[in-house]
């Protein structure tokens, strides 16, 4: 996919920073590409759109949207562990209480069987970011934690 290395950078931004998610959708709107890991960037984007607005019906509608926008990712491209990182980020964050966040338990089992084996696709630096993302977001038990830190020790160290 073009212009993926951009997207990786922005979307680490985009959480932080309302100006990133503007620059992440402008790059979204460039892009050609609209199956799998492309879909799930724009999945995340429209999550991005509602973190950043304070109206709480367009937050909710947002949501939705890039639920059901992870869905149809995830059904074409299972497999891609970016994808389900990307999945994973956004209902880690997202209230519990709105039943959006079924999927955190599969995505984390599919991101620590998946990451090591997925390093050519995603590149060293995006998987010590999801790595150590998921090693902070507390929903690891420790021995996952303790993996997950071994592994990126080890990366950091080549």
């Amino acid at each position: 996919m073009e212009n993926l290395p951009e997207l990786r950078r922005f979307y680490f931004e985009a959480s932080e920073s309302e100006q990133a998610t503007e620059h992440l959708g402008k790059i979204l709107s460039e892009t050609t590409d609209t199956k799998g890991l492309a879909k799930a960037y724009r999945a995340a984007y429209e999550a991005l759109l509602a973190k950043h607005s304070l109206d709480p019906f367009f937050q909710f509608s947002q949501l939705q949207k890039a639920n059901n926008l992870f869905f149809e990712a995830v059904r074409e491209d299972s497999n891609c562990v970016e994808l389900r990182f990307l999945r994973f980020s956004v209902q880690h964050r997202t209230p519990e209480f709105l039943g959006m966040s079924l999927q955190l338990t599969a995505d984390r089992k599919h991101i620590l069987a998946q990451l090591p084996i997925q390093i050519d696709t995603v590149g060293k630096k995006t998987t010590i970011a999801i790595a150590e993302f998921v090693r902070d977001s507390k929903r690891c038990f420790p021995q996952e934690q303790r993996r997950l830190q071994s592994f990126i020790d080890t990366l950091k160290a080549e």
